[in-house]
C-alpha cells in the first residue's frame, strides 16, 4: 500500500507507477481508497522508484524512493516535486 500526499500542482494524482531495479516495465497501481495506491506485484528486496500523474497531466518521477531493504509500515520521503 502507498499514500501519496502533499502534491503540488493540480494536486489530484490520477496515475501512479511503481518501477523495482530488477524490471523492466512500470507497473500500474491501483487506488484503494482516496490516495492510498496498491499493487499485487512482489517487489521485495528491490529498490522502488514512482510515478505520479496529476489531473493536468503533468508527471513526476521520483528515483529510488524507498530502498532495497524497504519495509512495511515505514514511511519514505521522495525530494521530487512539481
Amino acid at each position: 500500500m502507498v499514500m501519496v500526499k502533499n502534491v503540488g500542482g493540480a494536486g489530484d494524482v490520477v496515475k501512479l507507477t511503481v518501477k523495482g531495479t530488477k524490471r523492466v516495465k512500470w507497473t500500474p497501481l491501483q487506488r484503494s481508497w482516496g490516495q492510498l495506491w496498491k499493487t499485487e506485484a512482489n517487489l521485495t528486496g528491490e529498490s522502488l522508484t514512482f510515478r505520479v500523474m496529476t489531473g493536468d497531466h503533468r508527471k513526476a518521477t521520483s528515483w529510488r524512493v524507498a530502498p532495497r531493504d524497504w519495509t512495511y509500515d515505514n514511511t519514505y520521503q521522495a525530494k521530487k516535486n512539481f
